[in-house]
């Protein structure tokens, strides 16, 4: 992957071949990317409950996450990530409406951090985003994604006075 990012235009960067295409994100040896479609709720749900913030998450909440997403007329671009045995160790959203986007259900197994899966997974989203007309990003002010917060600056986010990071246009909350 490339160690400088244009802030502005990940995905028109992809096209001059700056940015690798979303089938072309790198991962370590021994992981690939997975077809959403074939998390489970359970699965979702252990890994969740890996890390700190998201302890207590439950078989029902995929379910009722993308019920309630539905409902609102939100969309939603999910990249998940699995070793080569078939375990899921990561996961990460886009939910969008229109051309903004909310970096959401972002997690890797802690026995997997530090091996440039958070960034893959990162790049990934937001590259399949932008091809689908997203202009506009905003990640919320979390304890648990503030090491992954120089990345997020790399790929041209800024942070807000209240510590959220955004990026684009029109980089307002869903609402």
């Amino acid at each position: 992957m490339s160690e400088h990012i244009n802030p502005n235009h990940i995905n028109s960067q992809a096209n001059e071949g700056i940015i690798p295409a979303p089938e072309q994100v790198p991962l370590p040896e021994g992981y690939v990317f997975t077809d959403p479609q074939t998390i489970t709720p359970r699965e979702f749900a252990d890994l969740n409950n890996q890390v700190e913030i998201g302890k207590g998450s439950t078989e029902k909440y995929l379910p009722y996450r993308a019920q309630v997403y539905g409902e609102m007329g939100f969309s939603v671009i999910d990249v998940g990530v699995r070793t080569a045995e078939g375990e899921l160790i990561g996961f990460g959203s886009v939910v969008s409406k229109e051309d903004y986007g909310r970096l959401a259900d972002f997690v890797v197994s802690p026995q997997h951090q530090g091996r440039g899966i958070g960034k893959s997974i990162i790049t990934k989203r937001m590259i399949e985003a932008e091809a689908a007309g997203i202009t506009s990003f905003h990640m919320p002010a979390l304890e648990s994604t503030n090491h992954l917060k120089s990345y997020y600056l790399e790929l041209g986010f800024t942070e807000t006075p209240e510590g959220d990071l955004v990026r684009g246009p029109n980089p307002v909350p869903l609402g």
